[in-house]
């Protein structure tokens, strides 16, 4: 069906809705686990929301692009796609879209090992999904915290992020983040060779994921 939308934008010359099929069977592809197709389309809609000068549409497809490029192992091309898209969205004043690529760039650089830059990006984020009351993406933003200051021996710090999004899921009542929280918590305690709170917190972890929901 996507196929045959794009198809028929193209016949009709019709740009605005040839952009949006690139669009929709990019997403679609990368959900589905293509990145390499996505990337076409991708390239695809980049190319149309320059020439139809869609600031939206561009901030938003060097965005994707980011995300296609990490799905790919393609980490500094993925940071490369992330900065221009921050550029892109800052012009914009879209504090959402700014706070969102704050966030991917943090998960690029954690992949690459670079813990320091990692960390500086989610502090970048944390603000802006402060300032927007966004709970999820502040609980998801201290765990990443938390997960690159593990992985550089800080376990003091790591703690204290995991235990602030433990205390957001608790709030929302998250099955989901708690269980990872208290894995988080349960691997940190283990590193330091507090066995017994670690075994307490892998045990909150399985029981988070029974629990009934209220």
């Amino acid at each position: 069906m996507l196929q045959r939308a794009l198809a028929d934008s193209q016949e009709r010359g019709d740009k605005a809705g040839t952009l949006a099929s690139h669009i929709s069977l990019a997403v679609a592809l990368l959900e589905a686990g293509h990145p390499q197709e996505a990337l076409e389309h991708n390239q695809q809609a980049i190319a149309l929301a320059e020439e139809l000068k869609d600031a939206v549409a561009l901030a938003t497809a060097h965005l994707r692009q980011g995300q296609i490029q990490s799905d790919l192992k393609n980490h500094t091309a993925a940071i490369a796609a992330y900065e221009h898209a921050l550029d892109l969205f800052q012009d914009l004043g879209d504090t959402p879209g700014v706070a969102a690529v704050y966030s991917k760039l943090g998960e690029a650089y954690y992949r690459e090992g670079n813990y320091d830059e990692a960390i500086h990006r989610f502090q970048q984020a944390l603000p802006l999904y402060r300032e927007g009351d966004d709970q999820v993406a502040i609980a998801l933003t201290h765990s990443n915290l938390g997960a690159a200051r593990y992985h550089q021996g800080q376990y003091d710090g790591a703690l204290e992020e995991h235990r602030a999004a433990l205390a957001i899921w608790q709030r929302l009542n998250n099955a989901g983040g708690l269980a990872t929280t208290y894995n988080y918590l349960a691997a940190i305690y283990n590193a330091q060779g507090r066995y017994d709170l670690a075994m307490l917190n892998y045990g909150l972890a399985s029981a988070a994921l029974v629990r009934p929901k209220r």
